[in-house]
């Protein structure tokens, strides 16, 4: 089991911010989430090489996915807007720590 967090810059036209985001990774129960874990997901794909948290699907979405032997974050967003699509892609080190379950929910 893996829970991580990583940091980096968002590239857009022109400025880049400082960014990071926390992702736990169960990969017995093949589940995850972010941030404040309101729930979980499925873990999309797990392999040797790299593991696919979200896949993008229709005109818009994330891809997100973190490369195991590297420890690169990679998240690819794209959304139409005003006849055009953007795309923001942000990447960062993913830091390996001890996985410690996800939050309980209160109810």
């Amino acid at each position: 089991m893996v829970s991580g967090a990583y940091g980096g810059r968002v590239s857009v036209p022109e400025t880049s911010q400082p960014w990071s985001e926390r992702y736990r990774i169960d990969l017995d129960n093949q589940l995850w989430c972010h941030d404040t874990c309101r729930s979980t997901l499925p873990i999309l794909e797990a392999n040797s090489g790299q593991l696919v948290l979200l896949r993008k699907t229709g005109e818009s979405g994330s891809t997100i996915r973190i490369d195991r032997t590297t420890g690169e974050a990679l998240n690819l967003l794209e959304a139409p807007s005003m006849g055009a699509t953007i795309y923001v892609r942000s990447s960062g080190p993913c830091e390996r720590v001890d996985f410690t379950g996800f939050p309980k929910p209160k109810f």
